[in-house]
């Protein structure tokens, strides 16, 4: 069971954390849910999302990043991660503004070097109450796994 709760300090805030890494994924682009960084959320709410993806990843690998939410829901985010081309963890930051359509491959520096994508965003869902969650596989197909490792969250804050 994932480690989920509303937060007693932050009324309205879902919060769910990894508490063990993710076995991994190699050789694949293909998006699929995480099974632990998801959220119930309520029709037509509106959230800020705040999450940090801790993952290792061959710099060849890297991770690609996309949200999955109920039908009807709009979102807007950026993933702030590191450069695909980066070669340290103190590379370059990008900001770019996606959609909930949109994925995005924050860097990695190698399998063994822990690295973290920060999205931020806002969430309005559409009149379906539902799952909101992380997906996530490799950006580049590699023999080295991608990982998303425990101490990953995802945050929701009601807004409205």
């Amino acid at each position: 069971m994932p480690d989920y709760f509303n937060t007693l300090d932050r009324p309205g805030a879902l919060f769910v954390r990894r508490t063990a890494d993710h076995a991994g994924i190699a050789s694949s682009t293909a998006v699929a849910d995480d099974g632990v960084l998801q959220v119930s959320v309520a029709p037509g709410a509106v959230y800020v999302l705040q999450a940090m993806i801790v993952y290792t990843a061959s710099s060849a690998g890297d991770i690609k990043l996309g949200w999955a939410a109920p039908s009807g829901s709009s979102l807007t985010w950026t993933p702030c991660g590191l450069t695909t081309t980066t070669t340290t963890a103190a590379g370059s930051v990008r900001l770019p503004s996606k959609t909930l359509a949109d994925t995005d491959i924050p860097g990695a520096v190698d399998v063994s070097t822990p690295v973290t994508a920060l999205p931020t965003g806002l969430l309005v869902v559409g009149a379906t109450a539902g799952l909101f969650k992380l997906q996530w596989a490799q950006g580049v197909s590699d023999l080295g796994a991608t990982v998303v490792k425990a101490g990953s969250y995802l945050m929701l804050t009601r807004a409205a």
